[in-house]
């Protein structure tokens, strides 16, 4: 039966204990109850992060990986590889993109015309927590 399954002495043992054990719930695909690892920054510790990046764009500030880095460790007292960090303005919609530069004979309303019009994408993280929020907004006004 070994040759046919292709199982080695060791996964059919786990497959007999399993049905033992449990009967047929056992032999059951159970890897949808994985739901993997905790998200380093929690929904109201990424919503602080957005709203305070947001706050100082809007005041010319200029954020990468490292200000990110700085900003949880002094904020939130926790530690971040540099990577994760950049992972987290992506999520939170920033992006260090500046425009290129104009030529001075180009004609401005026809490139407007041009532009595709975009919002930027957000993590499905922050997207739930601004959804939350919103909810609460109209249940309050209510």
């Amino acid at each position: 039966m070994l040759a046919i399954t292709r199982y080695s002495y060791q996964g059919a043992d786990k497959i007999v204990d399993a049905y033992e054990a449990q009967g047929l719930e056992g032999l059951k695909d159970q890897r949808h109850g994985n739901r993997g690892a905790p998200t380093l920054l929690g929904d109201a510790d990424l919503l602080l992060l957005a709203q305070t990046i947001r706050a100082d764009i809007a005041e010319g500030g200029v954020w990468n990986g490292n200000r990110v880095q700085a900003w949880v460790k002094t904020t939130l007292q926790k530690d971040l590889y540099l990577g994760r960090c950049y992972e987290f303005l992506d999520a939170v919609g920033y992006s260090q993109q500046v425009p290129r530069p104009r030529h001075v004979e180009a004609d401005r309303e026809r490139q407007d015309d041009f532009k595709k019009k975009s919002s930027p994408k957000l993590s499905r993280q922050l997207k739930r927590v601004l959804k939350v929020l919103d909810l609460l907004r109209k249940s309050s006004l209510d």
